[in-house]
């Protein structure tokens, strides 16, 4: 948010990550305003985008796309299906996009191994999974 055409009223630049687009939202109201997320732009059901960076060395962020106000159940498990580490239990979430970051370790604070990681997303009733690598 800033003044983007020099008129003294804030302007909005939004990011477009399904188009690889900007949208510069000019101030014809003189006064700044929450509008909150677009609904149009919203997912009909949870997505679990790729987690930056990917793969890691050590931390990442998970990143998940909400299309509706819900508790949201995030975690991560090795290949053999043990849970790792809990980065979200029971967590309320607005809709949108939504990033969690994983220092890369697991529930006792040890560093995770090199290898691949499962991400599992829990939103209402709808779960969508993922994978992350780590080569520290």
């Amino acid at each position: 948010m800033g003044d983007v055409n020099g008129d003294g009223r804030p302007d909005l630049a939004v990011v477009n990550n399904y188009s690889s687009t900007v949208s510069v939202l000019l101030n014809t109201c003189g006064v700044a305003t929450d509008v909150g997320p677009v609904l149009s732009d919203l997912p009909q059901t949870l997505r679990l985008l790729a987690p930056r960076p990917n793969p890691s060395r050590g931390s990442s962020e998970i990143r998940l796309l909400l299309p509706s106000a819900c508790t949201v159940d995030v975690a991560l498990f090795d290949l053999a299906g043990r849970r790792l580490r809990s980065l979200a239990a029971g967590q309320p979430m607005t809709p949108g996009e939504h990033g969690l970051r994983w220092d890369g370790r697991d529930g006792s604070g040890v560093p995770v191994r090199d290898g691949v990681y499962l991400v599992r997303a829990r939103a209402g009733r709808e779960v969508a999974a993922g994978k992350v690598v780590v080569l520290r």
